[in-house]
């Protein structure tokens, strides 16, 4: 009551909340992904208020947003150590360009998830990796569950745009052992110094075992000014195409052809072109 009453005399509101150490712990597992302390109340209350209200999160992991779609403002701190507020503060008011991507999928709620659903979460002492090689993003994208947000995504003040995408195999694979080279045109096409981060995915188009739609496996941040253009390279290893092999003990590539996808995240990537190792 007493902050509703605050946001109807201030300009403007910021919300600051998401979870402490009570919830966000080492080996124990959270059994949802509800913001504790009646957040999620007073959160719609405040955007009754104000639909301008910004929301900053600080939490170590995802949660549940019932209000996601009437907040023009989510900014996601985690945990950032002792110079978060001066860091934020710099956000808010302009003097920085966020800059961040997301290390992990939010997803809208805990049924989502792969543990909750082979019921592996909250288990004590012994759990069975059921989903195998299918954690995270890879996931959600083999049984097209849409998130909140995706691996990858991450907003700025500026905007960017990548073109002339290409991908070919390295003439010299004795150069640093690099298979493969994937190059790219970014263009800072907004009005702010700021950095963008362009990730680029490899799938394996035919294999004997089964293999994530797609995979991470390179990714360069770039800092542009205003207008201003960069060619961006960014070289595949052997690690970018093999996989563990149980029956041989070893990681191995099995020839053939591979599809390679350059983005900002994962659900913003085109496919650059295949090539065949």
């Amino acid at each position: 009551k007493e902050a509703c009453e605050l946001a109807k005399t201030a300009d403007e509101v910021i919300f600051i909340g998401g979870l402490n150490h009570d919830y966000d712990v080492e080996g124990r597992d959270r059994h949802d992904m509800v913001l504790p302390y009646g957040q999620d109340e007073l959160i719609n209350a405040l955007l009754d208020i104000n639909p301008d209200t910004v929301v900053v999160m600080v939490s170590g992991s995802p949660v549940q947003m019932p209000w996601l779609q009437r907040v023009k403002a989510l900014v996601w701190c985690y945990y950032s150590g002792m110079e978060t507020g001066d860091a934020l503060a710099d956000i808010l008011l302009g003097k920085v360009n966020p800059s961040g991507k997301l290390p992990e999928t939010f997803p809208v709620n805990i049924e989502d998830t792969v543990t909750y659903k082979n019921g592996q979460s909250g288990k004590e002492d012994v759990i069975t990796c059921e989903e195998g090689i299918f954690t995270g993003y890879r996931y959600y994208e083999k049984e097209h569950i849409k998130p909140a947000y995706t691996f990858g995504y991450g907003l700025s003040y500026t905007s960017f745009e990548i073109s002339s995408i290409t991908v070919k195999l390295c003439d010299d694979k004795n150069t640093a052992q690099a298979i493969a080279v994937v190059s790219c045109e970014l263009k800072n096409t907004g009005d702010m110094y700021g950095a963008d981060v362009i990730q680029c995915y490899v799938q394996d188009v035919e294999c004997s075992v089964d293999r994530p739609i797609k995979e991470l496996a390179a990714y360069q941040k770039v800092f542009l000014e205003p207008g201003e253009s960069k060619k961006v390279q960014l070289y595949l290893y052997k690690d970018a195409f093999e996989f563990y092999d149980v029956k041989k003990d070893d990681f191995v590539i099995e020839p053939g052809q591979f599809r390679v996808y350059v983005g900002d995240s994962l659900d913003n990537c085109e496919a650059a072109g295949d090539i065949t190792v």
